[in-house]
Parts: C-alpha cells; structure tokens; sequence
C-alpha cells in the first residue's frame, strides 16, 4: 500500500513528503524487519517476500535516514540484491526499486556478452532486439528450473566450461597423434616410435589415445544431451510465445547446428575409438565455437552464400566454355598434356577444373607448351577466370570478413562511448556537466544487467501484485513495446532535471542554516532556485517587487508612492545580496555539503540569482540618483523583465498609449512572484 500511495510522483512534492510523513517508518522497519537473532540467516538465505517489497520501498525513498532501523547485516544484504532501473511513464522519468530474482542464478556468465553484441539500425531496432533476447532468456531459464532436480540446470550454465574441456582433450589426442601415429614399412599404420619397436611404449600412448577418446565421447555426449534438452525446447517456447507457428518453432528448433555438431564429435569419437584415431583429428574444430573472430571467418562465407554461390557457378559455366572449345579446337594439345588421356569432354572439364582454377597462370600450363593461335585461349582464359572472376569469389569473402570486423569495433567502441540503454554519447553526456560520471551511468544507472533483473522480476512477479506502473511495464513486455525505455534526449533531460532538483535541495539547506546564523533584519526570505521551469525560463530576467498599493488618487500621490518604493527596493537588494553572500560562503562548507555533493552544484543556482540581483540593481540605483518621477521610471524600464512581461504591464501601455498615470504603480503589483518568493 506504501509503494502504491507514492507511485508516480516525484521526489520532494508535497504529495509525496504528507504521505511519507504520516508514517513512522522507522518502527515499521522494527516489526517487519528480522531482529539481531535472525539477521546472520539474511546474509545466507536472502528476505522473504514481504521483506523484499518493503527493502525495495525504503530505497525508494531515498533517504538513508528511513534505514537507520533496519539491522546492518540486512543493509548489507540489500546492496547485493536490490537494484534500481529508470524507466518512462505518463512523459515522466521514474526510477523504480526491485528485489534481484533468484531465476537470474540460471543463467550462464557470459550471457551479458550474448546481449552486448546486440546492434541495430537505430536505438529502437536495437532495443526490440534485446527485449526479444531478454524474453528468450526467461524461456530458457524457466525451463532450466524444471530440469534442476535432474542435475542439468547446473551444467548448462557451465556449458563454457565443458567446452574447454573437450578443445583441451582433443588436443591432447591429436598432440600425440602427431607424435606416436606413423606408417611402417609395410604401409600399416601403427601407434609408437618410428626408430625403434617397442610394444610396452606403444601399449601405454594405444592406451592413453582411447582414455582421452573415451573421456571425449562422454563431455560431448553430456553436450548434446544439454543442447536437445535445453537449448531446443527452449528455442520452440520463444517462437511459439511470439506467434509463429508450430511447424515454424519447431523448425527454427530443430534447425540449431551446435546440437547437431556435438552429436557430430560423437560419431567420429566413436569411428576414433573403434576403427582409426585420424577420426579425431575433426575434434579441433571446437575452437570455432570458443573464439570469435574464427566464428567472424564462417560468417565472412556463411552471410554472402549466395553471392559466392553465384560467382562459383559463374565460374564454372565460364571453365566449362572454355573447356570444350579446348576440347574441339585444340585436341592435339590437349591430349599432350602432363595428367593423362582426355578422351571425353566431362574429361577435359575436370582437367580446365582442377588445374586451371587452382593454377596460378591457367590450364595451358598442363598443355603442350605453344605461342601459336592458343595464345589468345590461353590470354582469355587467364583474364576472365584468373584475374577476374577468381579474385571476385575471394574478394567477397575478404571484404565481408573486413565488414565484419568493422562492424565489431564499431560495437565496441559505442559499447565503451555510448549508453547501450538510452544512447546517449559520452560527449553530450560530459558536455551537460553532469554531477554523475558517465561511467556511473552506464554501468549503474541504465546497467544493462539491472534492465535484464527488472524484466525477469516482472515475469516472475503475479499479476495480481503488480503496481500501476508495474503493470504498464508488463503489457509493453508482452507487445514487445519500448515505450518504457527512457531513450536518448529524454532520458538526458531527465538526468538534468534531477540534478537540478538536488541543487534546489542542497541550496535549501543551506538557506536554512544560514537564517540561523544572519539575522533577516525584516527583509523578504530569498531564494536561490526558481521552483518551477517557467520561472527558471525568466531568472535572467528577474523582477523587483515594489511593495506598494495602487494608489486611488492621481499625480503626486503615484509620485510619492514611487519614491518610497525605489527606497524600499534598494534597501531590500542590498540585504539580499548580503545574504547570498553568506549561504555562498555557508556552502563552501564540508558539513554542509551531502555525500557526492560537489561546491559546483551548490554554488551554481547561487551565483545564477546574484547576477539578476545585480542586473536589477543598476537601474534602481539611477533611479535613486535622477529622483523618482513618471519620466524617469519609463526611462529605466527596459533595464526591467522581458519585453514580453513589460509589455503585459500597464506600465508599458502607458508609454505607448499616454493612459493615465494612476496605473504605473499597478506594474509592480504585477511581476511580484520572484523576489518575494
């Protein structure tokens, strides 16, 4: 109920502190809290339910003092498992609490860099794509939960491990292939010395190979146990929750290669094991799957497949034209050549095949040697197959290996320069002059693994207990909506107002200390932030009160009210100027200041007010030399406000209308909200 009552409003309104203000916290945190005696067990087993919402409200609120009640070890254990993420709502920022869910525990480590590798076209192409992935993940770790009691869930998440595992174990089989396999005398293949027979020596490496072998067979069956288990069924849930349809999931499913290459590794273990150890020599593939730029050189082949398919058929087409014309026109040269007998044309096409478009200058060089007219054959064949369409087929696979690896810095590099959240740049960031650093805001604020827990604790959470908030949040996961996200200027905006909103607060501390300290003399309260974005919109053009009534009398009552005015005017800016001179020097002070506070943030609104108490002050000072009179104020008046409120007042009418002067002291009962506030 407290965490529905202050929902949605911002910090420091008046809704907020009267509904936080009629509650003592503090023994609330006594009765639900564990007492000194159970507190040792939070450290090991966590906060209930309740204990959880509640621990998530108090940091809510923001204010260590509501935590003075709660147990330290309890604090301690609310540092690890409750974090906060910022998300959007009715055009506002709100920044919400959650409680770490226990499911995250499922997941493998390197899942965050699954996610990082993330990219779109634009923020929100790249965000659909995380919320899409994020979903999957659920899927995947809910299934893991079901198949905890029979020990899989707990292997799946060091599935990286075993991998190692079987890349280290094929190596050392093929390490001492390379060393003990040869060919005798015979032409037999055996296991042990080539200098000398020693049948104990090759016992022990026979031995050893089908130890290592046996060990392989066994990591790359518990692989592909997990794969089929996990991976695939996982694989079908996300398509189905998505709306495809069940011969679509099934397929996407079935249609995942690591599966299939670990029951691969098994075969050729097994061929390994029982007929010939060379089977083994396929096991080091595995490092493709450990390593990512050799995963970069498949997909440099794998994502222009059909450009290469239609170059290689180009290829092809092109050596079979030569070929017969080889065949038909220059037979005799071609029977001449180094290989063998061409009696047929698929003869010759295998021969323009191999040697030509493995060659390094044709298939002339396996001809009878000639510069007769086959020169210009052998010309053309070099060009058009040699230097042409061979150097295109191999072109593409370099250039879309050089994309690759682009794409990948470039990914690196917004990674390390850009929020991978809301997408806002480093630059900008630090050019607003933000009391937080840019590093903080990435890696705390708009933390991707925070964003990842959120989702996970919505999906977790029933929907009966679901705040307004929460479940907004819940249908846009659902739609794969992104509306929730703060992105880019928003969420930028955002930042700046919260800042801002701390400078009111820490300058109204300030305040308060001071008044204590420098007597008021009578004077007006002053203060040092505008507490709204249309008075901070026209703090460059502060106005003056003049404390005075309109006068229902005409000619020299206006006049004598005007000079009492300017008189109070002046004294009054000097005693503000004194003031903010104090509550500067007030918040230069170390104990005034609150943790993370810089003098910058404090002093800034400050030092905003002196210059538009100064800027006000040069006019009423002439005004006090020239005498006050009806001439001399419509003198001074552009010195006043904006052009806009001067021409609000009924002041600024009267210099173009000529009205009468009964309404000039009426402008400064108009423009009294800044100063007096």
């Amino acid at each position: 109920m407290l965490r529905t009552c202050v929902e949605g409003f911002l910090k420091d309104s008046d809704i907020f502190e009267r509904l936080v203000s009629s509650i003592e916290l503090n023994v609330l945190s006594m009765l639900l809290m564990p007492g000194e005696d159970d507190a040792r067990d939070v450290l090991e087993f966590g906060f209930t339910t309740l204990e959880q919402k509640y621990m998530s409200f108090l940091y809510f609120l923001e204010k260590p003092a509501y935590l003075e009640g709660v147990h330290e070890s309890c604090i301690i254990k609310s540092q690890e498992c409750i974090h906060f993420v910022e998300v959007k709502w009715h055009g506002s920022t709100h920044r919400l609490f959650f409680h770490k869910p226990k499911i995250l525990e499922a997941l493998s480590k390197t899942y965050l860099d699954v996610l990082y590798e993330i990219d779109g076209a634009s923020q929100e192409d790249k965000l659909n794509s995380l919320l899409s992935a994020v979903k999957a993940l659920y899927t995947e770790a809910k299934h893991q939960q079901q198949l905890e009691h029979y020990g899989l869930s707990y292997l799946w998440s060091q599935r990286l491990y075993l991998s190692w595992l079987i890349f280290a174990v094929g190596s050392a089989i093929n390490i001492l292939l390379l060393h003990y396999y040869y060919r005798d005398e015979h032409n037999t293949l055996r296991i042990g010395y080539t200098d000398f027979d020693d049948d104990g020596v090759a016992n022990e490496v026979q031995s050893a190979i089908q130890g290592l072998i046996v060990v392989h067979i066994v990591v790359t069956l518990i692989m592909s146990i997990l794969f089929i288990t996990v991976r695939m069924p996982a694989n079908y849930k996300s398509k189905m929750q998505t709306g495809h349809t069940f011969a679509e999931s099934l397929l996407y499913s079935i249609a995942d290669p690591i599966p299939w290459w670990y029951l691969l590794q098994v075969a050729f273990s097994v061929l390994g094991y029982l007929y010939d150890p060379i089977f083994c020599v396929i096991i080091m593939l595995e490092w493709v799957l450990l390593n990512n730029t050799t995963r970069n050189l498949l997909k440099a082949v794998y994502y222009p497949l059909r450009q290469l398919f239609a170059t290689l058929m180009m290829l092809v087409i092109t050596i079979h034209i030569f070929s017969g014309m080889y065949f038909s026109i220059f037979s005799h040269d071609v029977q001449a050549n180094h290989v063998g007998k061409i009696a047929e044309l698929f003869d010759s096409l295998k021969l323009a095949l191999s040697y030509g478009l493995r060659g390094e200058y044709g298939v002339d060089h396996e001809l009878h040697p000639t510069l007769g007219s086959r020169m210009i054959l052998d010309l053309a064949f070099y060009f058009v197959v040699i230097a042409i369409l061979r150097h295109i087929f191999f072109a593409i696979i370099v250039e879309t290996f050089g994309q690759l690896r682009e794409m990948n810095n470039e990914r690196t590099e917004k990674l390390h320069n850009s929020c991978f959240m809301c997408g806002i740049v480093r630059h900008d960031f630090e050019k607003a002059g933000l009391a937080t650093s840019f590093h903080h805001h990435r890696e705390t604020v708009h933390s991707v693994e925070n964003y990842v827990g959120f989702i996970f604790a919505i999906l977790e959470q029933p929907p009966h207990e679901d705040l307004g908030i929460e479940m907004h949040i819940r249908r846009c996961i659902d739609n794969m909506d992104i509306s929730w996200i703060p992105i880019g200027l928003e969420s930028f905006y955002g930042a700046i107002r919260q800042n801002r909103a701390k400078e009111n607060k820490n300058i109204k501390a300030a305040e308060s200390l001071t008044l204590a300290r420098v007597p008021s003399g009578g004077h007006p309260t002053l203060t040092a932030q505008p507490s709204s974005n249309a008075e901070r919109a026209t703090e460059d053009t502060a106005l003056v009160q003049m404390p005075s009534k309109a006068g229902q009398s005409e000619g020299s009552d206006d006049i004598s009210e005007l000079v009492q005015a300017v008189q109070n005017i002046a004294s009054q800016l000097s005693a503000m100027t004194a003031r903010l001179d104090s509550i500067e020097n007030l918040s230069r002070e170390p104990g005034v200041r609150q943790a993370g506070d810089t003098p910058a943030a404090m002093l800034a609104p400050i030092k905003r007010t002196k210059n538009a108490l100064s800027r006000v002050q040069e006019p009423v000072a002439r005004l006090q030399l020239q005498g006050p009179s009806e001439a001399a104020l419509l003198a001074q008046l552009p010195s006043f406000g904006s052009p806009n409120i001067r021409a609000a007042s009924p002041l600024g009418l009267r210099g173009a209308t000529g009205s009468s002067s009964r309404d000039n002291t009426s402008y400064v009962d108009d423009e009294t909200k800044y100063i007096n506030d």
